[in-house]
Parts: C-alpha cells; sequence; structure tokens
C-alpha cells in the first residue's frame, strides 16, 4: 500500500486508469481543469524569474507524456511542475519529456564523463570536453 502510494504521488510507473483519468483532465475545458481537486494554483510572485511576453499559467494540472527516448508512459505531476517552475526556476516552456530512468542514466553518464575529464586534469593530461549528441 505504501508503495502504491509513492508511485501515484510520482506519477512514474502509473497504472492504465491514472493515465486514463490525467488524460480526461487534460481534455477538460480550462474552466473545469482549474477547479478539479488534483490542480495547484500558481503562484505569480514566485515566477518572477519569468521574462516572457507570452500568457503565464493560472494553475498546474498532471500531464502525461511519453519519455522520447524509452518511450515509457509517465505523469507530470501538478505539484512536480509547480516544485520545478516555482522553486527550482525552472524555464515556464519546459516541459517533461524524458522519464525519471533515462533522466537519471543521463545524470549517471554526465557525471562520469565529469569525474573523468577531472581525473585527466590530475594527471597533466589536456581536458577533454564530452561531445554533445
Amino acid at each position: 500500500m505504501n508503495k502504491r502510494k509513492k508511485r501515484e504521488d510520482t506519477g512514474r510507473d502509473p497504472s492504465p486508469k491514472e493515465l486514463r483519468e490525467a488524460e480526461r483532465i487534460l481534455s477538460l475545458s480550462p474552466f473545469q481543469q482549474k477547479n478539479h481537486p488534483t490542480s495547484l494554483e500558481v503562484d505569480y510572485e514566485k515566477l518572477d524569474h519569468v521574462r516572457t511576453y507570452g500568457i503565464l499559467p493560472d494553475y498546474y494540472i498532471d500531464r502525461p507524456f511519453t519519455c522520447r527516448k524509452c518511450g515509457k508512459r509517465q505523469i507530470w505531476k501538478a505539484k512536480d511542475q509547480k516544485w520545478y517552475y516555482e522553486e527550482a526556476k525552472g524555464n515556464i516552456s519546459a516541459i517533461a519529456v524524458e522519464c525519471h530512468e533515462c533522466r537519471k542514466a543521463k545524470k549517471q553518464s554526465n557525471q562520469n564523463v565529469s569525474n573523468q575529464n577531472v581525473n585527466a586534469q590530475k594527471d597533466g593530461a589536456p581536458k577533454q570536453v564530452p561531445k554533445k549528441k
């Protein structure tokens, strides 16, 4: 039960029912989305880092997405969006495109390259710059 609750809170490995519900909410009218119990209101004072001519959102809702690397379906939860945009000061036009596992593997790969570069510098070898993929 506790493991299931944690999984629902994160949006990782959602059940087909959870995905259908997130897609249903996404298809509602903006008024219905804003008043849905799972939506979270935007705190505009925390979006002071945003410099855009575009329209800022009024609320966050759970958004289903497909990982561009592995094809896995996940849900970018409203609370995670709120944290990303308002606390981590993320780009307001950014959206989830990679699942947790693929992001974690990418971070690990980047960390390994960084460690190799540090070790090479200690040995007096020229710095290696990783190639962008």
